[in-house]
């Protein structure tokens, strides 16, 4: 895989030894996509794994896609943003439809585990909103998203919060403060809006900005000259959330997603 090997070559480039040591020993396991990280990985690969959040524990099973997503918060974090440029747009180009779907949009397709749905909902309910990056298993992901999708979805009567699309092929619980920036709200269904797929790629983009009083605003210069979707977006602005029955757009977390504390 000749894209993925570069990864390695900018990774080593940039002299950010873990993202080298970390991308040599992910093992591409086809048709699944799973990695397993075995008790003969090499004591420095081990460590490269644990790094990033993944605890030394010998024979873990875990999704290459969140492997790679850390890999991208790792290398922002430590100053390496070529490689985290880098591994991005290999996430974008390798599993992203042409209109690379958002993390959620994504996390909504992933695997599920029957049995952590069941623990993951019963922790939601009792007010404990956290998935540590410590205790992530191979479909923790995909898990705690139909948990978090299913009552963000129930609590906006499974209607888009912006356009009223009730197609459950087209919409998705898209989180406020990202999943990979905060753990102890993760599951929160404050930190959730139901949206459509296209909404919530606007709105990941940061084409579409949603603001404390749940007022939605277009970024019209980044927009900019594509007057086609100025017109699909122009209805949108100024315009104000559905209010769902319960957990209400939290207005911290959308003041963090701004950029504002």
């Amino acid at each position: 895989m000749p894209a993925y090997l570069e990864l390695i070559d900018a990774a080593q480039v940039d002299g950010a030894d873990t993202m080298k040591t970390l991308l040599t020993h992910v093992g591409w396991n086809e048709p699944d996509g799973q990695l397993s990280v075995h008790g003969s990985t090499s004591a420095v690969g081990r460590a490269a794994f644990a790094e990033i959040g993944f605890p030394d524990t010998g024979r873990t099973g875990v999704s290459i896609h969140e492997v790679l997503r850390r890999a991208v918060r790792w290398s922002t974090d430590h100053d390496h943003p070529r490689v985290a440029s880098r591994v991005q747009g290999f996430i974008n180009s390798t599993w992203s439809d042409p209109m690379r779907a958002s993390d959620d949009v994504l996390a909504e397709s992933d695997s599920v585990d029957d049995a952590e749905v069941e623990t993951l909902r019963s922790r939601l309910d009792a007010g404990d909103f956290a998935v540590s990056d410590q205790r992530v298993t191979a479909k923790t992901r995909g898990s705690a998203q139909r948990v978090f999708a299913d009552r963000v979805k129930s609590n906006y009567g499974w209607q888009c919060a912006l356009t009223g699309i009730a197609t459950p092929d087209f919409l998705v619980a898209s989180h406020i403060v990202p999943w990979s920036q905060d753990e102890s709200i993760r599951l929160d269904p404050a930190n959730g809006i139901c949206l459509s797929t296209f909404v919530d790629r606007a709105f990941d983009t940061g084409h579409l900005l949603i603001h404390d009083d749940c007022t939605a605003h277009v970024d019209w210069e980044q927009v900019g000259s594509d007057l086609s979707l100025r017109s699909i977006l122009e209805p949108f602005d100024g315009k104000t959330l559905m209010q769902p029955a319960a957990a209400p757009p939290n207005p911290h977390f959308l003041r963090r997603r701004l950029g504002g504390g």
